[in-house]
């Protein structure tokens, strides 16, 4: 290992910036005296991306680690996911990012038993792939401009994609297959919910083999199945023309967890987004209220938001979604009042954002569309709302990079092999 490499004032400003604080815990976010660690443990690399402010007690422990196997109980996989979940309820996806990174790093750097780390693949994966999708959530934040190609954000994703995880996959000659699939709709995820829908709709159509399995397998993990269906409902709304696809997708997402809040309140604001982008179109001006009265009130039971809890982010998304289309369905009669009303529901709304530390983003063709509707004219409230709305765009370096880690990926030799040994598939 090369000598120590000094960590320079700029990387300490970017940590700060990043993280909310570079003298705070990622892990124990009380703890205020915390250290820069090393995630691959070589102190001569001291970039911004492989940095994490850890408390001096956990650092000592991490240190101590390269000699011994077994883990302070804070730094197992378990409590550091909860730790970034709960990191993520309050408005810090930076700081799950940071402890998904530290769970990935325990097993890519730290386990030297090359047996044993075939056998932890999977979590090894899993964990990369949580991180990606934490750094996707702080993307679609209005705090970083993933437009740049300097960014924070695109040095993190690139650093994951072309050193961390093409480090993992020359592990084993057989990667298992299942977490090479969550790899797959993650990746989609990112092109489809940053502006590269038609390269998104590609990734995500590889997996549908893989869920297709999962289902039929009987395997407890329908929330995947049905996240994983309205990424394809969302990507189809977004690249427009693949209505029959998106139809499809969304009746799978509402049969699998149907009676589950959250994924109730995500397929009905997919279903929003699909209406508004008809009406952006000129396709369904003239029924939009027929169609928008029968959504809410026929098809899905109106979801009354008060206070958000467990996902904030999918509430504040639908409630900003029924925003925009309650300003598409004017009340002739009660113009006053509708814009009075509206109004109270956008400071509400933003309040709840700043309290949440959340931004909702809108697609370009929803502003689109409520700032060509007539009732919006001289709506001063409305025009500062949508001012705040900042679509996120992923620069053309990063939409490459993500495209060629694809490709890396698809070339891997992976198998399903479920633990009571039904079927067995190879690539």
């Amino acid at each position: 290992m090369r000598a120590r490499t000094r960590i320079t004032d700029i990387t300490r400003t970017d940590l700060i910036k990043f993280y909310g604080g570079a003298k705070n815990c990622v892990v124990i976010p009380d703890i205020e005296d915390a250290s820069l660690h090393h995630l691959d443990g070589n102190t001569a690399n001291s970039v911004f991306q492989n940095l994490l402010p850890v408390g001096h007690h956990l650092h000592a422990k991490l240190k101590a680690k390269k000699q011994n196997w077994k883990l302070d109980d804070k730094l197992s996989k378990a409590k550091l996911t909860f730790r970034a979940n709960e990191h993520f309820k309050i408005g810090y996806p930076t700081r799950s990012l940071g402890c998904m990174r530290l769970a990935y790093a325990l097993y890519a750097h730290y386990q030297r038993d090359k047996i044993v780390r075939k056998q932890t693949l999977i979590l090894e994966l899993n964990s990369a792939t949580h991180a990606l999708y934490f750094l996707r959530r702080a993307a679609r934040s209005c705090h970083f401009d993933i437009q740049n190609e300097n960014s924070l954000i695109f040095l993190q994703l690139t650093y994951l994609l072309n050193k961390e995880l093409r480090s993992t996959l020359k592990v084993s000659k057989k990667i298992p297959r299942y977490p090479v699939g969550e790899l797959f709709i993650e990746l989609g995820s990112w092109l489809n919910e940053l502006g590269h829908p038609n390269e998104g709709v590609q990734l995500l159509r590889i997996c549908k083999e893989l869920m297709i399995l999962i289902k039929d397998l009987g395997f407890n993990d329908l929330h995947s199945v049905a996240r994983y269906q309205r990424q394809i409902a969302n990507a189809c709304v977004s690249a427009g023309g693949y209505e029959k696809e998106y139809r499809e997708a969304l009746q799978i997402a509402k049969e699998l967890t149907g009676s589950d809040i959250n994924n109730k309140c995500a397929t009905l604001t997919i279903e929003l987004r699909h209406l508004i982008s008809r009406y952006a179109s000129g396709k369904e001006n003239t029924n939009f209220e027929k169609l928008y009265h029968h959504l809410l009130f026929d098809k899905v039971p109106k979801v009354q938001i008060h206070e958000p809890h467990g996902t904030d982010q999918t509430y504040l998304e639908l409630e900003a979604h029924l925003l925009v289309c309650d300003s598409l369905w004017p009340r002739p009669f009660k113009l006053k009042y509708q814009k009075m009303m509206l109004g109270k529901r956008i400071r509400k709304l933003l309040k709840l954002e700043t309290d949440r530390r959340i931004s909702v983003v809108l697609d370009q063709f929803t502003i689109k569309a409520v700032r060509s509707a007539q009732f919006n004219n001289e709506f001063q409230e409305m025009e500062e709302f949508l001012q705040t709305r900042k679509f996120p765009v992923l620069n053309n370096k990063s939409k490459d990079a993500i495209l060629a880690f694809a490709e890396r990926l698809s070339t891997t030799d992976s198998y399903w092999e479920d633990k009571w040994g039904k079927c067995q598939l190879k690539s």
